[in-house]
């Protein structure tokens, strides 16, 4: 059994309220009920000490893992979409070691106003030869959530 999960790094004070920084991490069990954890952040950082990552979400295709997740600032995200949470991708092949590549996920810039600001909480799963993402859009989903579709070649 695999387990991606997301775990608090530390809290501290901005602007008079408690905030987080919160990463990846990955743990594994021969039973499901003991779980060895890895120990470390298995994703590096974008925005450097102050990124916050979350909902790492896996899937096995052509021979490699791919993770979807979303990251943002730890400040200023809730006011400033630049800030605000963005879909992440890495890749790996022994779900250990894991290389960043955030432009080479092919589900983002929608362009719509729905998710103009926001983009995060992805689900990845494939279904009838092609590959699907679920994720919110602005406001954590408030304007809407989207359904992305990767369309597989045959050949």
């Amino acid at each position: 059994f695999v387990l991606a999960y997301t775990a608090g790094v530390r809290w501290f004070d901005h602007d008079g309220r408690k905030e987080i920084i919160y990463r990846n991490r990955i743990a594994f069990s021969n039973n499901g009920l003991v779980w060895n954890r890895l120990g470390r952040e298995i994703i590096r950082t974008k925005l450097g000490s102050e990124e916050a990552q979350a909902c790492p979400d896996i899937y096995f295709c052509d021979g490699e893992y791919h993770m979807f997740f979303c990251y943002r600032s730890s400040t200023n995200f809730r006011s400033n979409s630049q800030f605000s949470y963005k879909i992440g991708y890495a890749r790996s092949k022994d779900l250990m070691n894991w290389e960043r590549d955030d432009d080479k996920s092919v589900f983002l810039d929608s362009n719509e106003t729905w998710d103009s600001e926001m983009q995060a909480y992805p689900t990845v799963f494939d279904f009838k030869g092609n590959t699907y993402m679920l994720y919110l859009g602005n406001g954590t989903g408030l304007l809407g959530f989207g359904a992305a579709i990767r369309v597989h070649s045959n050949g």
